[in-house]
Protein backbone atom coordinates (compact mmCIF):
# COMPACT_ATOMS: atom_id res chain seq x y z
CA UNK A 1 0.00 0.00 0.00
CA UNK A 2 2.53 2.33 0.89
CA UNK A 3 4.46 1.95 -2.39
CA UNK A 4 1.75 2.81 -4.24
CA UNK A 5 1.45 6.41 -2.59
CA UNK A 6 5.40 7.30 -3.76
CA UNK A 7 7.01 5.46 0.20
CA UNK A 8 9.61 3.19 0.51
CA UNK A 9 10.91 3.59 3.47
CA UNK A 10 8.96 2.55 7.35
CA UNK A 11 10.80 4.06 10.07
CA UNK A 12 10.51 3.32 13.74
CA UNK A 13 10.96 5.92 16.24
CA UNK A 14 11.86 5.73 19.57
CA UNK A 15 10.48 2.35 21.78
CA UNK A 16 11.74 -0.54 19.39
CA UNK A 17 15.01 -0.68 21.38
CA UNK A 18 15.95 -2.30 24.83
CA UNK A 19 16.24 1.18 27.05
CA UNK A 20 18.59 0.62 29.95
CA UNK A 21 21.98 -1.52 28.12
CA UNK A 22 22.89 -2.86 24.96
CA UNK A 23 24.61 -5.74 23.99
CA UNK A 24 27.68 -7.58 25.64
CA UNK A 25 29.87 -4.71 23.20
CA UNK A 26 27.37 -1.77 24.58
CA UNK A 27 25.63 -2.12 20.91
CA UNK A 28 21.67 -0.99 20.71
CA UNK A 29 19.70 -4.00 20.60
CA UNK A 30 15.85 -4.75 19.82
CA UNK A 31 13.13 -5.28 22.04
CA UNK A 32 12.27 -8.54 21.12
CA UNK A 33 8.82 -8.37 22.60
CA UNK A 34 7.92 -5.46 20.39
CA UNK A 35 10.10 -5.98 17.12
CA UNK A 36 12.31 -8.85 15.99
CA UNK A 37 14.30 -6.16 13.61
CA UNK A 38 15.76 -8.75 11.16
CA UNK A 39 12.60 -10.33 10.85
CA UNK A 40 10.88 -6.97 10.60
CA UNK A 41 13.56 -5.99 7.24
CA UNK A 42 12.73 -9.01 5.97
CA UNK A 43 8.92 -8.73 5.75
CA UNK A 44 9.45 -5.09 4.21
CA UNK A 45 12.20 -6.11 2.07
CA UNK A 46 9.80 -8.59 0.64
CA UNK A 47 7.39 -5.78 0.09
CA UNK A 48 10.09 -3.33 -1.75
CA UNK A 49 10.28 -1.25 1.48
CA UNK A 50 12.97 -0.31 3.93
CA UNK A 51 13.32 -0.10 7.46
CA UNK A 52 14.44 2.74 9.35
CA UNK A 53 14.94 2.88 12.80
CA UNK A 54 15.26 5.63 15.64
CA UNK A 55 18.80 6.16 18.24
CA UNK A 56 20.11 9.28 20.03
CA UNK A 57 23.92 10.09 20.77
CA UNK A 58 26.22 7.95 22.88
CA UNK A 59 26.54 5.12 24.88
CA UNK A 60 24.27 3.62 27.66
CA UNK A 61 25.64 4.45 30.63
CA UNK A 62 25.09 1.36 32.13
CA UNK A 63 27.48 -0.43 29.25
CA UNK A 64 30.52 1.71 30.67
CA UNK A 65 32.20 -1.30 31.94
CA UNK A 66 31.81 -3.53 28.29
CA UNK A 67 34.18 -3.48 25.66
CA UNK A 68 33.51 -1.86 21.93
CA UNK A 69 33.32 -4.74 19.68
CA UNK A 70 37.02 -6.51 18.22
CA UNK A 71 39.05 -3.92 20.59
CA UNK A 72 39.98 -3.82 23.84
CA UNK A 73 38.77 -0.53 24.74
CA UNK A 74 36.00 -0.49 27.46
CA UNK A 75 33.07 1.89 26.65
CA UNK A 76 34.16 4.32 29.67
CA UNK A 77 37.59 4.64 28.11
CA UNK A 78 35.89 5.84 24.78
CA UNK A 79 33.26 8.34 26.34
CA UNK A 80 33.80 12.10 27.65
CA UNK A 81 32.15 11.43 31.14
CA UNK A 82 28.86 13.57 29.80
CA UNK A 83 25.67 11.88 30.57
CA UNK A 84 23.43 13.54 27.74
CA UNK A 85 20.47 12.81 29.94
CA UNK A 86 19.30 10.23 27.55
CA UNK A 87 20.78 7.31 29.59
CA UNK A 88 23.56 7.57 27.51
CA UNK A 89 27.54 8.81 27.50
CA UNK A 90 28.75 11.17 25.06
CA UNK A 91 31.51 9.77 22.93
CA UNK A 92 35.44 11.61 22.24
CA UNK A 93 36.16 11.28 19.13
CA UNK A 94 39.60 11.88 19.16
CA UNK A 95 39.50 8.34 20.76
CA UNK A 96 40.10 5.44 17.75
CA UNK A 97 37.84 3.37 19.74
CA UNK A 98 34.86 5.84 19.42
CA UNK A 99 34.86 4.72 15.46
CA UNK A 100 35.20 1.28 16.34
CA UNK A 101 32.07 1.94 18.98
CA UNK A 102 30.42 3.71 15.84
CA UNK A 103 31.13 1.14 13.25
CA UNK A 104 30.47 -2.11 15.02
CA UNK A 105 27.04 -0.36 15.60
CA UNK A 106 26.05 0.25 11.93
CA UNK A 107 27.85 -3.12 11.00
CA UNK A 108 25.39 -4.59 13.41
CA UNK A 109 22.39 -3.18 12.12
CA UNK A 110 23.35 -3.48 8.44
CA UNK A 111 23.18 -7.49 9.78
CA UNK A 112 19.50 -7.17 10.34
CA UNK A 113 18.69 -5.41 7.14
CA UNK A 114 18.27 -1.73 8.10
CA UNK A 115 18.12 0.63 5.57
CA UNK A 116 18.32 3.92 7.47
CA UNK A 117 19.66 5.20 10.87
CA UNK A 118 17.49 8.60 12.08
CA UNK A 119 19.82 9.82 14.39
CA UNK A 120 17.72 12.88 17.20
CA UNK A 121 19.35 15.15 19.56
CA UNK A 122 22.17 16.59 17.62
CA UNK A 123 23.77 19.45 18.70
CA UNK A 124 23.43 22.89 17.88
CA UNK A 125 20.14 22.46 17.56
CA UNK A 126 17.86 20.10 19.69
CA UNK A 127 16.71 22.35 22.58
CA UNK A 128 17.37 20.14 25.73
CA UNK A 129 14.00 19.00 26.14
CA UNK A 130 14.51 18.76 30.17
CA UNK A 131 17.73 16.53 29.34
CA UNK A 132 21.60 17.19 29.03
CA UNK A 133 22.70 17.45 25.72
CA UNK A 134 26.22 19.20 24.85
CA UNK A 135 26.50 22.12 23.01
CA UNK A 136 28.26 20.36 20.18
CA UNK A 137 27.77 16.79 19.62
CA UNK A 138 28.36 16.86 16.13
CA UNK A 139 31.02 14.59 15.99
CA UNK A 140 28.20 11.63 16.50
CA UNK A 141 26.91 12.65 12.74
CA UNK A 142 30.89 12.10 11.57
CA UNK A 143 31.30 9.39 13.39
CA UNK A 144 27.60 7.79 12.33
CA UNK A 145 28.48 8.54 8.25
CA UNK A 146 32.09 7.11 8.75
CA UNK A 147 30.71 4.07 10.25
CA UNK A 148 28.24 3.33 6.82
CA UNK A 149 30.81 4.47 4.07
CA UNK A 150 32.49 1.70 5.18
CA UNK A 151 29.29 -0.56 4.61
CA UNK A 152 28.95 -2.36 1.84
CA UNK A 153 24.77 -2.31 2.48
CA UNK A 154 23.16 1.35 1.72
CA UNK A 155 22.23 2.72 4.85
CA UNK A 156 20.63 6.31 4.83
CA UNK A 157 21.78 8.72 7.93
CA UNK A 158 18.97 11.66 8.71
CA UNK A 159 20.13 13.91 11.32
CA UNK A 160 17.33 15.91 13.53
CA UNK A 161 16.05 18.24 15.06
CA UNK A 162 15.98 21.78 14.91
CA UNK A 163 20.19 21.85 13.73
CA UNK A 164 22.01 24.85 13.51
CA UNK A 165 22.50 26.64 9.77
CA UNK A 166 25.31 29.05 10.90
CA UNK A 167 28.51 27.45 9.47
CA UNK A 168 30.50 24.65 10.45
CA UNK A 169 27.61 23.38 11.10
CA UNK A 170 25.47 23.52 8.34
CA UNK A 171 28.55 22.56 6.18
CA UNK A 172 29.09 19.21 8.65
CA UNK A 173 25.37 18.18 8.36
CA UNK A 174 25.36 18.45 4.53
CA UNK A 175 28.75 16.55 3.80
CA UNK A 176 27.65 13.85 6.40
CA UNK A 177 24.10 13.18 6.50
CA UNK A 178 21.32 12.24 3.92
CA UNK A 179 19.02 14.67 5.52
CA UNK A 180 18.82 17.35 8.17
CA UNK A 181 15.71 18.67 10.13
CA UNK A 182 16.03 22.57 10.70
CA UNK A 183 12.92 22.71 12.36
CA UNK A 184 10.32 21.62 14.77
CA UNK A 185 8.01 18.50 14.95
CA UNK A 186 4.87 18.77 12.57
CA UNK A 187 1.58 18.20 14.53
CA UNK A 188 -1.86 18.20 13.32
CA UNK A 189 -2.96 21.01 14.79
CA UNK A 190 -5.73 22.06 17.10
CA UNK A 191 -7.62 19.00 18.24
CA UNK A 192 -5.77 16.42 16.52
CA UNK A 193 -4.09 13.92 18.76
CA UNK A 194 -0.48 13.03 17.42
Amino acid sequence: VLGGYGYDLCSLDSGWSVGAEGDEYGRIIYDSSIFNIPQLADHLHSKNLKLGVYIVPGYFANDANKTVFDTNYSLSEIGNGHNNGLARIDLNYSHPGAQKWCNSVIDQFAQWGVDMVKLDYVTPGSPDNGVNLLKDNSGIVVCFHNAIAQQKRQIRLDISWKLSRDEPYYTIWRTNADTIRTDQDLNGGPGVQT
